[in-house]
């Protein structure tokens, strides 16, 4: 066989399960980035706490920024995954459909 073939069921069910895990580490995510804000008040308390925030608060910050950028991605990805899915079950029903409307050359 020539090409490719996809299992579109398969590819359908590991998409959905791909996007359930983003998800549940969203979520899960979510759940941390609240408790380490509600934390955050707490710190920086004092002159030696202002000292460590100073070192503290950039770092951090721009941790979360990316954990929040990379629990999107499992998403992102099974939503192009179900595109690509639905592209290649219109372009194999289209082929279908064009070989099915070809007629043969007439033999010699």
């Amino acid at each position: 066989m020539d090409g490719i073939h996809m299992d579109s069921e398969a590819t359908t069910g590991a998409m959905a399960q791909m996007d359930e895990a983003g998800g549940a580490m969203n979520t899960a995510w979510g759940e941390v980035s609240t408790r380490l804000s509600a934390l955050s008040g707490r710190l920086g308390q004092g002159e030696l706490g202002a000292a460590y925030m100073d070192g503290h608060r950039r770092p951090a910050t721009d941790t979360a920024t990316a954990v929040d950028r990379h629990c999107s991605h499992p998403g992102q990805m099974a939503a192009m995954g179900h595109q690509c899915v639905g592209l290649y079950q219109t372009a194999d029903q289209n082929g279908a459909a064009a070989l099915s409307a070809a007629e043969p050359p007439p033999l010699a």
